[in-house]
């Protein structure tokens, strides 16, 4: 499978123009399909986004992208087979502004994916959410300390020993130096 993204960069007041799709290698054939093509009118950190594909541990693939919701960038996810796309969600709920940044595939089928969002024109923070087995996406948890002003790029991952989700994502300390730090979601 292959998984693409685009973003047409245009002059600051102009709108984005994305467009996200999948191709997916059938029993005797590629096929090829577009999971939205749309506009957004927020945020020049949306050209550096990607579309995300993951398999979970019952071989059920999935692409994470930053699509739209009512013209603002969020954070979508869809599980894709050779006849198209299947139970897509919005996985940045209500939180608008969220551009993806990595997704995890771990152990019972659990996936794990973070993303950035600009909540405010300087404030961007970290958000993760995380499914496990058969049950739906937790709600998007806020990792980025309060007061402290965010970057983008967050990296999920799951721990094979015990199938924690771990995120790592970066922020601005209150001192103004670059720091790192992780969060844990246990599997139990």
């Amino acid at each position: 499978m292959l998984a693409w993204y685009s973003a047409v960069v245009s002059p600051e007041e102009e709108p984005l123009d994305i467009a996200a799709g999948v191709t997916i290698r059938g029993r005797s054939h590629w096929r090829s399909f577009r999971l939205e093509r749309s506009t957004v009118t927020a945020g020049p950190f949306l050209a550096g986004t990607t579309a995300v594909p993951v398999i979970d541990s019952a071989k059920h693939v999935y692409v994470t992208w930053t699509g739209t919701v009512r013209g603002a960038p969020a954070v979508k996810l869809a599980r894709i087979t050779t006849g198209g796309q299947r139970e897509r969600t919005v996985l940045s709920g209500k939180i608008l502004g969220a551009a993806v940044d990595d997704a995890a595939a771990g152990p019972n089928r659990s996936l794990a994916v973070s993303w950035s969002a600009m909540e405010t024109y300087s404030v961007t923070a970290s958000y993760a959410s995380v499914r496990r087995a058969n049950r739906p996406f937790s709600l998007p948890e806020r990792l980025t300390p309060a007061g402290s002003p965010g970057l983008t790029g967050s990296r999920v991952a799951f721990q094979p020993a015990t199938g924690d989700a771990v995120v790592a994502w970066r922020f601005v300390a209150p001192d103004g130096t670059g720091a790192l730090d992780a969060t844990v979601n246990s599997a139990d």
